[in-house]
């Protein structure tokens, strides 16, 4: 028996068959045209880089999770290994200063932009194993910089939430 003749012998089942397929196209290309939605969730650790775990993007670091103090986590992989790159945190005036935003921007109140000036410098980082934290541009530059471990010649990725 041919497709033809099967069609013909079975027209509801071809016909339903034909539906969803279109219904599934057409489901498809609106897919694609959708803007992307901004990211909820971000990598944070408590134990300088060893695991991390996801939370909130709204969440201002350093925060209290699990009795201990966890700040933001840039994780990367190369070669299927994922690790902590570096990690980030806010001085105590600019958290302040950020979560105060948040809020005023949750309670749907107008959030006032001038309490976000100069948050970029109050930011401290650090790579996993350092002993200081800092907020030197030229250091934040070479903290920052992507590059894999035991000197793999690769540029890692990112790895999202």
């Amino acid at each position: 028996m041919t497709v033809r003749e099967w069609i013909d012998k079975n027209k509801p089942v071809a016909t339903a068959v034909a539906v969803v397929l279109i219904g599934a196209a057409i489901a498809f290309i609106i897919y694609q045209l959708m803007p992307e939605r901004p990211p909820t969730k971000q990598w944070y650790t408590i134990d300088d880089g060893k695991t991390w775990f996801k939370d909130s993007i709204r969440k201002v670091p350093p925060f209290q999770h699990d009795g201990k103090e966890a700040v933001l986590a840039k994780v990367f992989q190369c070669h299927g290994q994922q690790f902590v790159l570096y990690m980030q945190r806010y001085k105590p005036e600019a958290k302040q200063r950020l979560e105060e935003y948040r809020a005023a921007e949750d309670a749907g109140k107008p959030a006032n932009e001038s309490k976000l000036m100069g948050l970029d410098f109050q930011a401290e980082f650090k790579r996993p194993g350092d002993k200081e934290w800092t907020s030197s541009l030229d250091k934040r530059t070479q903290i920052m910089y992507p590059r894999c471990p035991h000197g793999k010649k690769e540029d890692p990725e990112i790895v999202n939430p």
